[in-house]
């Protein structure tokens, strides 16, 4: 399922007559990028710029930033940090795969390294694991839970987040061009300027 980031995206694809396929959660970043490199894929979305990712990819402008959020079952008392929920030994439920700033990153090393580390491949799987063990506590990107909210009412979010790095669209150096590139960055801007 789609989530706002992908529905947008589609829009410009659409808007310029171009086809959209996804790819699912099974998807590794590194597969992604391996792809990109030998051609087989053009873009990707939500990707953080570095010096060894742009020898296969021009980046887009900034178009986001993402906010990452916990999410814990309404029946649990919510506790005033993740160093909290660390020392009272609930689990961490986080993405299998992507690539996130070095603050969830250190999470990840910090649950794991006292066995309190639970991984989805998906949103949906997240929720349900999330509801097998009332001592965890999920990572979930905003807009994914905006998108899924309303299937899980025994969940709220807590009141702090982290924030992301700025995401930009990657375009394949091997089968895109900057003029790719510039015209998502026009059409970026005026949506940008429409929504004001």
């Amino acid at each position: 399922m789609p989530n706002t980031q992908e529905a947008w995206l589609a829009q410009f694809l659409n808007a310029y007559r171009c086809t959209a396929i996804w790819l699912g959660p099974d998807f590794s970043t590194q597969r992604k990028l391996q792809m990109m490199a030998n051609g087989e894929l053009d873009i990707i979305m939500s990707a953080s710029a570095n010096s060894e990712r742009e020898r296969i990819a021009y980046f887009s402008i900034p178009y986001s930033q993402d906010k990452f959020y916990f999410v814990i079952k309404k029946t649990q008392k919510p506790l005033a940090t993740i160093d909290d929920y660390l020392r009272e030994k609930y689990f961490i439920i986080l993405p299998r795969y992507g690539i996130y700033p070095t603050t969830i990153t250190e999470l990840r090393q910090r649950f794991s390294a006292q066995h309190l580390l639970t991984e989805f491949k998906d949103t949906e799987q997240g929720f349900a694991l999330l509801n097998r063990n009332p001592r965890s506590v999920m990572l979930v990107l905003d807009s994914d839970y905006e998108l899924l909210r309303d299937s899980y009412p025994d969940t709220e979010l807590l009141p702090w987040h982290l924030s992301g790095d700025p995401i930009h669209l990657m375009f394949g150096r091997a089968s895109t061009t900057v003029e790719d590139v510039e015209l998502f960055n026009e059409w970026a801007k005026r949506r940008s300027i429409e929504q004001r």
